[in-house]
């Protein structure tokens, strides 16, 4: 995945450009990887690669800044979006929290509902100890 990252510049030197990364579910088993469901040692090596590389990432509301052009934000710079609030991605969140990897989660609040979530959503109880834990690195996102 790396390889595809590198752009040329002017002086034909290798470039890294900023990224995000976009996850919407993880799961253990890797029978049970899907175009949309990733495998968590897949999406370990992808961030590890990344770190590797040279990539320094941030939270979403920092990359955010990065891209409405907020002065000093030097790259390379990544972030880690995870995308429905899916409780299939609790593993490689707790992955990313014990490493102090920020990342955003885009919640569909009427799907997690008030106390008991829909199924295979996260429940309240599980964003907030997010928050907590990584606050201000973990931000997540709102969906009605």
């Amino acid at each position: 995945m790396t390889k595809q990252l590198f752009i040329q510049d002017s002086q034909n030197k290798r470039k890294l450009s900023n990224i995000v990364l976009c996850y919407h579910g993880c799961v253990l088993a890797r029978a049970d990887a899907l175009i949309f469901r990733e495998h968590v040692e897949d999406i370990k090596v992808q961030v590890v690669d990344l770190l590797q590389a040279g990539y320094r990432f941030v939270s979403p509301s920092e990359y955010d800044n990065w891209y409405e052009g907020a002065p000093g934000y030097g790259g390379p710079l990544a972030v880690i979006h995870l995308d429905d609030g899916l409780d299939s991605i609790i593993p490689i969140c707790e992955w990313f929290i014990d490493r102090q990897l920020p990342f955003g989660i885009a919640v569909i609040s009427s799907r997690n509902q008030k106390y008991n979530p829909q199924q295979g959503f996260l429940r309240w109880d599980t964003i907030e100890r997010w928050v907590d834990c990584l606050a201000p690195y973990f931000v997540p996102y709102f969906i009605l």
